[in-house]
């Protein structure tokens, strides 16, 4: 059963205001005292696990005939070479993949374009309507950073009757990048003290949090989501939204260590410019329209990024991301 949370206080599950970090595939739930606690999927994934209407047991039969898992691992293969330059040491930080879950050619009238980014879209609406969101806020060390109209609700794994759509695009994301990004041979970001190292992702710790923006000028400070040195280290923001009408502003921005890579290159949600640094040199950023269906990776304990004031205070132009973070392995509780 969902609860309730009251919009005018903070979640427990927040330490900090940071994501807590669970443990997917997990035989048994458990909590702790410490700043991260571990969860289940097993219960939503399980054999003995089963939907409890017909509706439940359409949309898993649609996705067993879709090859949901077919269509990240498919995707993600194919940008193999982008997220490698992407993250690597000689690359800006982060890759942008517009249209992720979209069939890469006109869809047939049974599976219409964007279906999947529309039904996470609709699960997301119906917990925020159910009242189970609530206010979000952020840290730049020690310093709280409120998020005006901001509110955020994370899944732990029990959502199947509410959410079976982004669980599942939760579980193949889990089953298929970490293995991807390991066998890439990224270096770590690490001082000039210690060893070098390479990304170790877990297959199965990870944080997520849903998020929407209200409009009425909304927006993140210039942060990165890791200098707190917790196990985070991958950062996957996936729009939810529609069309974006361009008034509405909400772009992230992102500062690239270096010079942004190609595949945003003529995509239309993307835009660039150069801002001014504190010394008063000039600084580049990439703009990313929050256009659904679109997926960006960035590294999150490099890339310094923020969201522009949004403008969207109609129910229909709420801006609205899932956001994934993948940990090092041995990262999450119940690992080793």
């Amino acid at each position: 059963m969902l609860r309730k949370r009251a919009r005018g206080g903070v979640s427990s599950q927040l330490v900090y205001g940071r994501p807590v970090l669970a443990s997917f595939f997990s035989s048994s739930s458990s909590s702790s005292s410490s700043s991260f606690s571990s969860s289940s999927f097993s219960s939503s994934f399980s054999s003995s696990s089963t939907p409890r209407n017909e509706a439940d047991e359409a949309r898993r039969t649609f996705f067993a005939q879709l090859g949901f898992g077919n269509v990240v691992a498919a995707r993600l293969q194919a940008e193999k070479e982008a997220i490698k330059h992407g993250l690597g040491p000689s690359g800006p930080g982060y890759v942008i993949l517009p249209r992720f879950l979209s069939p890469p050619s006109p869809p047939p009238s049974s599976l219409p374009d964007r279906r999947l980014c529309r039904d996470m879209r609709q699960e997301a609406s119906g917990l925020f309507q159910a009242g189970v969101f609530y206010p979000s806020f952020a840290y730049r060390g020690d310093e709280r950073l409120e998020k005006k109209n901001v509110w955020n609700f994370e899944l732990d794994g029990h959502e199947w009757d509410y959410a079976p759509s982004l669980l599942m695009y939760t579980r193949e994301i889990l089953l298929h990048l970490p293995p991807l990004l390991n066998s890439l041979s990224l270096p770590l970001p690490v001082p000039p003290s210690r060893p070098p190292s390479l990304l170790r992702l877990s297959p199965r710790g990870y944080a997520n949090k849903i998020a929407v923006s209200t409009g009425g000028g909304s927006h993140f400070l210039r942060h990165t989501d890791n200098n707190n040195g917790d196990s985070r280290k991958v950062t996957l923001v996936y729009y939810l939204n529609s069309e974006w009408p361009s008034g509405n502003g909400g772009q992230l921005r992102l500062y690239p260590r270096s010079g942004g890579y190609g595949q945003e290159e003529g995509s239309k949600n993307t835009s660039r410019g150069e801002g001014t640094e504190a010394d008063g040199g000039e600084e580049g950023y990439v703009d990313v329209w929050p256009e659904g269906d679109t997926l960006v990776m960035f590294l999150s304990e490099e890339l310094e990024h923020e969201v522009l004031p949004n403008w969207n205070e109609e129910e229909k132009d709420h801006r609205w991301t899932y956001t994934l973070w993948l940990v090092e392995e041995g990262g999450c509780e119940g690992e080793s």
